[in-house]
C-alpha cells in the first residue's frame, strides 16, 4: 500500500517523485498488489478544484491494482 503523505513524512521530500514512481513498477515485477492510498478527491470534494499533488497522484493511481479514496463524496 502506497500512502504519499506518510511516505513522505517517513522518507523526507528529496527524490519523493523518483521512488513514487518505481513502486508500482516494483509490486508488478514480483506479482505483488500495488494499493495506492491518498486523497485524491479531497479537495475536489471541498474546493471544488484538484491540488497539484492530487492529480499527480491520480496519474500515478493508473499502474496501480486499485485507488484507496479516503475521503470525499465521490
Amino acid at each position: 500500500m502506497i500512502a504519499r503523505g506518510d511516505f513522505a513524512a517517513q522518507s523526507g521530500s528529496a527524490g519523493l517523485a523518483e521512488i513514487l514512481e518505481e513502486l508500482p513498477w516494483l509490486g508488478e515485477a514480483v506479482y505483488i498488489p500495488v494499493i495506492w492510498a491518498t486523497q485524491v478527491l479531497e479537495s475536489v470534494a471541498q474546493k471544488g478544484a484538484r491540488s497539484r499533488p492530487e492529480f499527480t497522484d491520480a496519474a500515478m493511481a493508473v499502474r496501480a491494482g486499485c485507488v484507496m479514496l479516503t475521503k470525499g463524496l465521490y
